[in-house]
């Protein structure tokens, strides 16, 4: 026996034992070697959790075992059976051992690692490779066996997964690795399967997958496991493992990007591996909660202690984009007038030289998506970026930045209302029906209900998402910069149509006939109910009409019972955009091998800043803890980690959906603001650093020279962009399952502007640097570290460095928990007039050189 504190490895009757007090393997004989079985401890009893994927849940001489499997394309897989078993590392805290195996040309090792008090065990699968062989995969697979049962698909009370695989050839690609993870709960049984992207980094021999099937293959139970498996994009966008020459393309339209292929591999090695977390003890219901711990904790937080991949200030960044948009404002800005009065709106899309697009508006799938029309939708919000004019023209002094905030909220105001409803989308004169740029006539234009985000014969349908976003942005530019009564005239009238037309189930239809204001039976009740629940919350807190604040109520409840649970985070973008339906992506089913609805961020970021506006209408902590579910659900689409086969750096971007491909989708900025909302109301540190994370993600992206990877990749791979073109951005990358894809060639000006929206706000309520004494914490937002920080009983201290090597003066706010407390600055108090207090708020600004440090304590005044 080999003890080493708690961690113990030991024979038994059966094989080994390998087990620390919370969980244990046990290796047992079958055949000439040994296959996996893992429990956890509940109360004073050991619990099966998960085995080493087989077809009988109790072991036989007869039982099928496929834990470890070579695919040699057209050949019988060769399952190797490891028999040699040894303890090969021992260090205080932790025992690794290895189980080996020959077969064929292949010398396979799988070591596993247990560590003192950790409820997971680390799993590295080495195959080194000789004489010359055919390799179509190398994977390990489990099945989930909770308390020594099979469980089905719809017994499980948590599932996750990266993306859907529809068809049987399809695999959750390394590609969609963004929060890599299964997760699967029931009741208190719970497993995770996480690969190893540290490692994956510098093995990528071939491109790896997940293998999972929550309905069995095997058994009747989930089959989860990961490893080599190569994979091609297939329709928009999922991966397929299909092999073989000739694969048709589908009746319905999709594409195929040729086969994947087997690799002929000699004298090679291969290396993967992965962390199997296991619990017999999880609170119920917590399983995404602990992975997204686990995640951040293993993967994200070392990036948390440098800036990158922030280069420059948030507002060097701001000043190229608004040094590019006011360089091409002729093309980017309209003007015209409306109801009497003057009124502007920017393009959704130009070309990256100011131009454009030089396709037909008024042309088959691209109709109202491209072109000319200006837009007041989810996408391409002109109301939402009017924040960002006003912000920054009032900070710079800049009249050109406030008119153009004014023109663009007028514009929204502007939209004729029927019965409180309104259209979304303004479309020039008829003469412009081809693209010649000559004959563009706005004056001549007239408004169309909604974007061509919408399903076939619903041209005549307002989209109620896109007029709730509208009135919410309204009431935020209400609250934070103008008063207007016009806004809460505009959008009372909003507010009584949704409570006239909410649906007895409580939700809100997606579409709405004109004429008859009748709903769509298309998404007549789905999550895009969470827009207009958040106006109906919001307009409650201004005006206490008891009408809204019932009706946001009800909404709150059809969202509980019917979307949370479920994570059914259907909206207008899982089906109607990029992504389309087909056969294997219906409304409101399943995907049939993961068993999980397809999910959109911005649906679930919509959700949990409503369940937000909701709490602090009601104080009802259902409604926070139901936000914050929805919030933890948002976050497993966050990266993670700095993916090494995408060229354009990604830690802490998001996704758009778990049928799409992209990384580091600019909706991220939006989704920092909801972060730090839940982190005021929680104290969450793991939050806050998830937003600031996304906020530096956000201009990754960005087209300027300090963005040194970026900038030289994008002058590479789209050679016509030249210094005119510093501070544009895209809307995405990677969005074809292969880096950049959309090759620098257009701007989305909206997403473009919402890293702006969100670094305004951020600054104004968090400064560059963040304290908060109320939970004794300290962040470095805007490319600050701060580091050693102590917190005392009425006083907090902490160092400052300056990262991006500039000097400059940084704000910094602090959360003071009611106080009045002094500054001190390198043991200098720092004088009352540089300090500007508010009600449980003070702020000041930090003069840093590069690179300096600068000591400071927020302590009792004396």
């Amino acid at each position: 026996m080999t003890t080493l504190e708690d961690v113990v490895f030991e024979t038994s009757a059966q094989g080994y034992e390998l087990h620390n007090g919370l969980v244990r393997l046990k290796l047992l004989r079958f055949g000439e070697g040994y296959t996996q079985e893992y429990y956890a401890r509940a109360a004073d009893s050991w619990r099966l959790v998960c085995v080493s994927e087989r077809d009988t849940l109790q072991l036989t001489p007869t039982s099928s075992i496929r834990d470890l499997a070579i695919g040699r394309e057209r050949d019988s897989d060769l399952l190797p059976q490891l028999a040699d078993v040894q303890v090969i590392r021992a260090k205080p805290t932790s025992v690794t051992i290895r189980l080996a195996a020959q077969i064929d040309h292949h010398q396979l090792a799988l070591y596993i690692t247990l560590e003192t008090a950790q409820p997971y065990f680390h799993c590295v699968i080495e195959d080194q490779i000789g004489a010359q062989s055919l390799v179509e995969h190398i994977t390990s697979s489990l099945i989930f066996t909770p308390g020594q049962h099979f469980v089905g698909s719809d017994e499980l009370d948590v599932l996750w997964v990266p993306h859907q695989r529809p068809l049987p050839e399809h695999v959750i690609a390394d590609h969609t690795f963004r929060s890599p993870a299964v997760i699967l709960q029931k009741d208190r049984d719970l497993a995770l399967l996480v690969p190893d992207v540290a490692l994956l980094g510098r093995n990528r021999v071939m491109k790896t997958a997940i293998d999972f099937d929550v309905h069995g293959r095997l058994a009747p139970t989930p089959t989860f496991g990961y490893g080599f498996k190569d994979w091609v994009t297939d329709r928009h966008v999922y991966f397929s493992h299909l092999l073989g020459e000739g694969v048709p393309i589908p009746e319905d339209g999709g594409f195929k990007n040729s086969t994947a292929r087997a690799y002929l591999l000699e004298n090679q090695s291969l290396r993967y591996g992965y962390y199997l977390y296991i619990s017999a003890d999880a609170e119920p219901l917590t399983g995404r909660r602990v992975a997204l711990d686990f995640l951040w904790k293993q993967f994200a937080r070392p990036y948390m202690d440098s800036q990158w991949p922030q280069t420059i200030p948030f507002e060097d960044y701001i000043r190229y984009m608004f040094g590019w948009s006011e360089k091409h404002q002729d093309t980017v800005w309209q003007r015209l007038t409306l109801n009497g009065q003057e009124v502007g709106a920017a393009l959704r899309v130009i070309t990256t030289k100011g131009e454009r697009i030089n396709w037909p508006v008024y042309h088959g799938w691209f109709k109202g998506w491209h072109g000319m029309f200006l837009r007041n939708t989810i996408w391409d919000s002109n109301v939402r970026s009017a924040m960002a004019y006003r912000y920054y023209g009032n900070k710079w002094n800049n009249p050109s930045l406030v008119e153009k905030s004014n023109l663009a909220t007028r514009f929204s105001l502007a939209a004729p209302q029927n019965e409180g409803i309104f259209p979304t989308v303004f479309v020039p004169g008829e003469q412009s029906r081809w693209n010649s740029f000559s004959q563009f006539d706005y004056q001549a234009g007239h408004w169309e209900l909604s974007d061509a985000r919408r399903p076939e014969n619903h041209d005549s349908c307002y989209h109620v998402a896109d007029s709730s976003y509208t009135a919410v942005w309204l009431l935020k530019w209400y609250r934070q910069f103008e008063a207007n009564p016009e806004i809460v005239a505009f959008c009372k009238r909003y507010a009584d149509f949704l409570v006239d037309h909410q649906l007895p189930s409580g939700a809100f239809p997606a579409w709405i006939r004109t004429g008859t204001l009748e709903p769509s039976e298309i998404m007549k009740e789905s999550a895009e109910t969470s827009t207009s629940m958040h106006v109906l919350a919001d307009m409650y807190r201004l005006n206490g009409d008891q009408r809204y604040l019932d009706a946001a109520i009800k909404a709150g409840e059809f969202l509980l019972r019917e979307v949370l649970p479920f994570g059914k985070w259907e909206d207008f973008e899982t089906y109607f955009s990029c992504a389309t339906l087909w056969d294997g992506k219906q409304i409101g089913q399943r995907d049939p091998h993961t068993g999980v609805y397809p999910a959109n961020t911005l649906c679930i970021q919509w959700g949990a800043e409503a369940f937000y506006s909701l709490y602090q209408t009601t104080g009802d902590r259902r409604f926070l803890d139901a936000g914050i579910d929805a919030l933890d659900q948002l976050c497993l689409y966050q990266q993670v980690w700095n993916c090494s086969f995408l060229t354009v750096p990604t830690f802490g971007g998001f996704c758009s959906q778990n049928t799409d491909a992209e990384w580091s989708d600019l909706r991220t900025g939006l989704f920092a603001l909801t972060l730090l909302d839940y982190y005021a109301v929680t104290g969450n540190a793991e939050y806050f650093e998830r937003a600031v994370a996304a906020q530096r993600s956000c201009f990754a992206l960005l087209y300027v020279p300090e963005n040194t990877i970026t900038y030289n990749y994008l002058r590479h791979k789209a050679s016509k962009l030249t210094v005119d073109e510093h501070g544009t951005m895209w809307e995405n990358m990677a969005h074809g399952g292969d880096d950049l894809y959309w090759e620098g060639s257009w701007v989305n000006f909206h997403w473009f502007l919402a890293p702006a929206v969100a670094a305004g706000i951020i600054e104004q309520q968090y400064g560059g640097v963040y304290a908060n004494q109320q939970y004794g914490q300290v962040f470095g937002v805007d490319g600050c570290a701060v580091l050693h920080v102590e917190s005392g009983a009425s006083s907090i201290r902490f160092t400052v460095k300056e990262s991006l090597n500039r000097r400059r003066a940084v704000p910094v706010v602090v959360n003071t928990d009611g106080q009045q407390p002094s500054v001190i600055v390198d043991q200098t108090a720092l004088a009352e007039t540089s300090i500007s207090r508010t009600p449980g708020k003070l702020r000041f600004l930090l003069d840093l050189e590069p690179n300096e440090t600068r000591d400071i304590t927020i302590g009792a005044r004396s």
